[in-house]
């Protein structure tokens, strides 16, 4: 289902067709990316569509100002327009302006030990 949601967020349709990766939306994106991002998520949550969300939103937090700007052209665009742009809102509210405001934010996130929590 993940992979699903990928990739009807990263399918464009029309003139460019095929010319978007999945890679070009989710920065780091690999064949590892979706187990790995599951596994996590699932010892964080307690049930499915939790996991399934969080998910999604760990990956939204990846997407690039192009890709995002793409989305308006994606398969999951054409299926479903609220759907996208609902991720565009909460891209748009995660974003950091620079690299400053994404330390102190890491920063507000520390563990008992002192160290930042970098999700």
């Amino acid at each position: 289902e993940l992979q699903q949601w990928v990739e009807s967020m990263s399918t464009t349709v029309g003139g460019a067709e095929n010319s978007f990766q999945v890679a070009d939306l989710f920065a780091g994106y690999n064949d590892d990316t979706l187990p790995s991002l599951v596994l996590k998520m699932n010892s964080e949550t307690e049930n499915y569509a939790d996991m399934l969300e969080k998910c999604k939103e760990k990956l939204v937090c990846c997407t690039s100002l192009d890709g995002m700007v793409r989305l308006d052209d994606s398969k999951m665009a054409a299926a479903n327009r609220s759907e996208s742009q609902r991720w565009k809102l909460f891209h748009s509210e995660h974003r950091y302006d620079s690299l400053s405001s994404f330390v102190a934010d890491a920063l507000a996130k520390t563990d008992k030990k002192g160290l930042p929590q970098i999700n």
